[in-house]
């Protein structure tokens, strides 16, 4: 998997983490001037509205509202909790070590969607 990333010394690391000890994302991308307040606060309004009964997480909004690349919050998200972030794209591994992995089987993915008020149904895989 290969994350474009625009800048490796995207955050620095040395920021102490608030009197709670918990540092929230949203905060973290405004500290290092990667979403301006107001960016922040519609970020959040969205993030209350509810998309198939669940709220989206803040990461997804500023990606989604073109704030932020998928790079860089993955740098951010590395940041939050204290992780090297490795872009495998620059990986090479070594074919007898490839061969010990188990094979990944992919499983369809499917959304429910309402056309002429049906119930959807679920995509066979292709072994089915």
């Amino acid at each position: 998997m290969s994350i474009p990333v625009q800048s490796a010394g995207l955050l620095n690391r040395s920021d102490e983490p608030p009197s709670n000890g918990r540092r929230r994302l949203g905060e973290l991308l405004v500290s290092h001037g990667l979403l301006t307040e107001e960016q922040l606060r519609h970020a959040l309004a969205e993030q209350k509205r509810m998309e198939g009964g669940r709220r989206r997480r803040i990461g997804r909004v500023v990606v989604d509202e073109g704030y932020l690349t998928e790079g860089q919050l993955a740098y951010a998200l590395a940041d939050l909790m204290h992780l090297e972030l490795v872009d495998l794209a620059e990986l090479t591994l070594d074919l007898s070590v490839a061969r010990t992995l188990p094979r990944l089987r992919i499983r369809p993915t499917w959304s429910p969607s309402t056309t002429s008020g049906s119930t959807p149904e679920r995509p066979r895989s292709p072994s089915s």
